[in-house]
């Protein structure tokens, strides 16, 4: 890991937050078997800095989490594997149920392969001035 993935990583392995490893086969399959008795799988595997497809080990686990049945699949700003700005670029993009985005919907958001990845979308505000965004954007300030 690297980056905000690593710093991430420590703050929730000092808050307590329980994390497993997938990279032997008897993890995989042990949260296999979790994931079949589960209520909800978040998906806060990729962000929206993710281009190209998803490879292994993730590709396991989100083809895995696709045939699962049970759960309900939410994902975190965007579904794994989906691009924020082009979309299904052709690879493995997981299936949720919901889709909680922050901001604003996605450039992908629109496009009709990307909508059936999303399920239902909810943005949310996470506490952006609202003056930074019209003023990155280079829009009038109103």
């Amino acid at each position: 890991m690297a980056g905000d993935a690593a710093v991430n990583y420590a703050i929730a392995g000092k808050m307590g937050v329980p994390m497993r490893s997938l990279i032997d086969q008897k993890d995989f399959i042990a949260a296999q078997e979790r994931w079949q008795t589960c209520d909800v799988i978040v998906d806060a595997m990729l962000g929206t800095g993710f281009v190209g497809q998803i490879r292994d080990p993730l590709l396991s686990v989100v083809t895995l989490i696709n045939e699962l049945q049970r759960p309900l699949v939410v994902a975190i700003d965007l579904p794994s594997g989906l691009d924020a700005n082009l979309g299904c670029t052709g690879g493995t993009i997981l299936r949720a149920d919901q889709t909680i985005t922050f901001l604003a919907k996605k450039v992908s958001f629109t496009q009709p392969e990307a909508k059936q990845c999303l399920g239902r979308v909810t943005v949310c505000d996470i506490g952006a001035p609202t003056q930074f965004i019209v003023q990155q954007l280079g829009l009038p300030a109103s």
